[in-house]
């Protein structure tokens, strides 16, 4: 299992703002290195999209837990199996809450030669994209 990370974010929304937004797959789309992603088609509960160099990805909603975390996976595609997951962190204002964003992937050793740079550049570009837009 490879693990990734992004920054932990101070987000000027609360908890359950930030979850709610995430536990909806169509406000993805805005986070999302768009000029790194060749084919992006998503529902409220699934989404599909292919980051350069990459194979397709296609994510659903695994695990939801109001207002700590939410985490996609991709249940066992090959040859990349995924999951990305958001978790947030209450904080003393009510208005305010942390957030991390997490990919685990069950890679073997040749794919994550391959995947492991453009799995942090995402998870970077995604948090770079939160802190700006929330």
């Amino acid at each position: 299992m490879k693990h990734f990370e992004s920054k932990k974010m101070l987000m000027n929304k609360s908890a359950e703002e930030i979850y709610d937004k995430f536990s909806d797959f169509n406000n993805i789309k805005g986070m999302l290195p768009m000029d790194k992603i060749e084919k992006f088609d998503c529902t409220a509960t699934t989404c599909t999209f292919t980051v350069k160099g990459m194979p397709d990805i296609c994510l659903n909603i695994e695990e939801a837990v109001r207002p700590c975390r939410i985490v996609y996976g991709t249940h066992e595609q090959k040859p990349i199996d995924l999951r990305l997951g958001f978790f947030v962190e209450k904080t003393l204002d009510d208005h305010k809450c942390a957030l991390t964003l997490m990919i685990d992937a069950e890679i073997d050793g040749f794919m994550a030669t391959m995947v492991s740079k453009p799995l942090q550049n995402l998870l970077n570009s995604m948090s770079d994209k939160l802190e700006k837009s929330i």
